[in-house]
């Protein structure tokens, strides 16, 4: 619960403050700026991250913790049945990811997924065998 508060008050914080300040470079009086910039935080933090709370929820999470929110994730599979072509071709026969770029190289599945409302374009790197190296660009 308390990951979740942060989000909202870093959001009412971020949104609140910037509006504000920009309503007072436009030189508007005093009251009205910062009235305003409470009322823009709260409606945009309480929309914003209520909305990434239910995306975060849609996925299955059921009990939320920091990482579910971080920029970068990381999942390791210790043990697999399948071969990486096996995965390759799995994940090719998968409804929505078979939007993604995917492409194997080098026992390695290399893939993008498309810019949209819901994705930023996410790099995705699959291997065979953890080598204890992890590259992120």
């Amino acid at each position: 619960m308390k990951i979740i508060l942060e989000l909202y008050f870093k959001a009412f914080l971020f949104f609140g403050i910037s509006f504000g300040l920009g309503m007072a470079l436009m030189d508007i009086n005093t009251i009205g700026f910062i009235q305003q910039g409470v009322f823009f935080g709260a409606i945009m933090s309480l929309m914003l991250v209520t909305m990434q709370i239910r995306a975060v929820k849609k996925l299955g999470k059921v009990n939320l913790t920091e990482q579910d929110f971080k920029v970068i994730q990381k999942e390791f599979v210790s043990k697999s049945n399948y071969s990486i072509q096996e995965i390759y071709t799995l994940l090719n026969q998968n409804e929505k990811i078979i939007k993604w770029n995917l492409k194997i190289e080098n026992s390695k599945i290399y893939g993008r997924t498309k810019i949209s409302w819901s994705s930023w374009g996410e790099r995705i790197f699959i291997c065979g065998r953890y080598s204890g190296l992890w590259t992120s660009s």
